[in-house]
């Protein structure tokens, strides 16, 4: 399912597509229908290496699964990098912005 939604996830995110094909050891990946999850669990971290998802509904959902998978593998925390508002992840997932990170292209 990634690489039936990969342009679309492309566009959203503003990643390039080689940071999609950085294998990183340790990484799984869970896939539906309409979308995906790459993650890695580092000690009792979880952490979400790429998420998409068509819908907000079906983003909702995804979170919801997976907080029950890092509670699974018995995490302390979820974690991701994203370009995206973190208000929005804030609002809507409970997400708190743990750090900024800046960035001056030479």
């Amino acid at each position: 399912n990634q690489i039936n939604n990969l342009e679309e996830y492309l566009i959203k995110s503003g990643d390039e597509l080689t940071s999609l094909m950085n294998d990183v050891p340790g990484q799984k990946i869970i896939e539906w229908k309409d979308g995906w999850v790459e993650y890695l669990v580092d000690g009792d971290i979880f952490w979400v290496l790429t998420a998409y998802s068509k819908s907000r509904k079906n983003s909702k959902n995804m979170w919801k699964r997976l907080i029950r998978l890092a509670k699974d593998y018995k995490c302390e925390s979820i974690e991701c990098i994203t370009g995206r508002n973190p208000k929005a992840f804030e609002r809507l997932y409970g997400f708190k912005v743990k750090e900024t990170r800046l960035e001056y292209k030479l």
